[in-house]
């Protein structure tokens, strides 16, 4: 499932590499009492880095056969200077750098006693840090520079579906903001916008020759950035069975794996996607090493936090992505998450294409409604104030006043991300909600203005209040009362 990033002549086009190679990574192989790993830090062709960790010192040589022929290519002697480092690097180069077929290395680990054989695959397409990456970060910075992502999120949905109500804006943004954890992302735009960049530069007027040359404060690339996240979101969640409450019990990803597999090895890069009951997040992968004899596949992939990436060698966003078989299915850690077999892996073709269809985005504005109604309660969305806060006839707060959080009033659920405020409140409670000025753009040195969606069941049906834009000054605040229909008093 995905947009169409790639042409029909790139995606024939594209080459890839093969490798097999010896040792286990993220995950160390500690066979023999030793711990033996490998690890790739940069894009493609891959810069290798062996490490031995051995703490009964019986590892006494490692012999790299780099094609698999039987001959010795590259041998390392362990020395007892060498023990004096916990970890040892082993090796540190490029053994193969041809865009060819397929690679075999092996690598044996000789020790007192016995040798110890490793066999691994590796396949990559063609990425290189400083050209196919985004200069440019997805932090606050470039959210300060693009503006508030729900008005993106409104245009885009109006350009692909036709007109919303207000009513569908309430929904489309609830469930945006419930698919993201409370915060709508941008990490499928800052993906997927590089390889759709490089197979359709037209879309952008000005002169880039390659991705990373992209200039964030220009509308056009913003505009590529929320045009393909939201085409992306829409095509994962218009699917069948993907549920965003995790309610389809325990996931095999056995499927995603060969399909990452597969793609690689065509010399196409994937889009991945992330989501657990925590976490929503996505990367671009573009190889992987496997461990042959265990089934173990060391996704590498390229992550979107940090700015001026351009060292193909060594990127502080390059990231290994473990995917091992554990108890007969495949499992995923991803970044410092503890796994849990529910959580959802989700592979983006680029070569794809999304098929828009305006039932099928009603049925999940739909399936969010009946969300909202099912928990019976009023949901508040305060986008970008300072604070924001609910408070009842005592004075008992819960939210941020600006100076601290509070917690106090039982029974509502209240979750905040930066100048984002969600609160869900029992239907037949009173309460004052107050909302003071706008938080401050560095970027555009300006203060944001808040915009207010409120949902407020009744029976069926509920009431929308959609409020955007407010204007409020630096030291102003406002408030809003919620009242409670005599039905639900009753």
């Amino acid at each position: 499932m995905a947009v169409n990033l790639l042409p029909r002549a790139a995606r024939k086009a594209g080459i890839v590499i093969i490798m097999l190679l010896a040792a286990a990574a993220a995950a160390a192989d500690h066979s023999g009492g030793f711990s033996f790993t490998v690890n790739s830090t940069g894009g493609t062709p891959f810069l290798l880095e062996f490490h031995l960790e051995d703490p009964d010192e019986t590892v006494q040589e490692v012999r790299f056969d780099f094609s698999a022929n039987g001959v010795t290519d590259y041998l390392f002697l362990v020395t007892d200077d060498h023990r004096e480092e916990e970890k040892i690097l082993v090796y540190r180069g490029i053994p193969h750098r041809g865009f060819t077929s397929v690679h075999r290395m092996t690598v044996e680990l000789v020790t007192t006693e016995h040798s110890y054989f490793r066999t691994y695959e590796t396949a990559f397409a063609d990425f290189q840090w400083g050209r196919d990456n985004l200069r440019f970060a997805n932090d606050n910075r470039f959210r300060d520079t693009a503006g508030p992502v729900s008005d993106y999120l409104l245009d885009w949905a109006a350009a692909r579906f036709g007109p919303l109500t207000e009513e569908q804006e309430m929904l489309l943004i609830s469930l945006m903001y419930r698919l993201f954890r409370g915060n709508i992302g941008r990490c499928y735009g800052f993906s997927a916008s590089g390889l759709y960049y490089h197979a359709h530069p037209w879309v952008i007027d000005g002169d880039y020759p390659y991705a990373y040359a992209l200039d964030e404060q220009d509308p056009q690339v913003i505009e590529l950035i929320h045009m393909v996240q939201n085409d992306i979101v829409y095509e994962i969640f218009s699917s069948d069975g993907i549920s965003p409450e995790l309610d389809h019990g325990p996931e095999d990803l056995s499927v995603q794996r060969g399909e990452i597999i597969s793609s690689i090895r065509s010399g196409r890069p994937v889009i991945l996607g992330y989501l657990s009951r925590n976490t929503h997040h996505s990367m671009t992968a573009f190889g992987y090493i496997k461990e042959v004899d265990t089934g173990r596949l060391l996704v590498t992939a390229a992550n979107n936090w940090n700015r001026d990436q351009s060292d193909t060698l060594n990127s502080k966003d390059a990231v290994i992505i473990p995917i091992y078989e554990k108890d007969g299915t495949y499992q995923v850690d991803w970044l410092t998450y503890t796994y849990r077999s529910e959580d959802r892996l989700f592979v983006i073709d680029p070569a794809g294409r999304t098929v828009y269809s305006r039932e099928t985005f009603d049925f999940l504005l739909e399936q969010e409604k009946q969300q909202i109604l099912s928990e019976k309660k009023v949901r508040i969305i305060a986008e970008h104030p300072l604070w924001a806060y609910l408070e009842d006839d005592a004075g008992i707060k819960r939210g941020f006043d600006g100076m601290r959080s509070w917690w106090s009033i039982p029974g509502v659920s209240y979750r905040r991300f930066d100048d984002i405020f969600i609160f869900d409140i029992p239907r037949n409670r009173e309460l004052t909600l107050h909302i003071g000025g706008g938080s401050w753009n560095d970027r555009r040195e300006e203060f944001k203005a808040p915009s207010l969606y409120i949902a407020a069941p009744h029976g069926d049906e509920f009431e929308v209040t959609v409020l955007r834009n407010l204007d409020i000054g630096e030291e102003e605040s406002m408030s809003f009362t919620l009242t409670v229909p005599e039905e639900v008093m009753e």
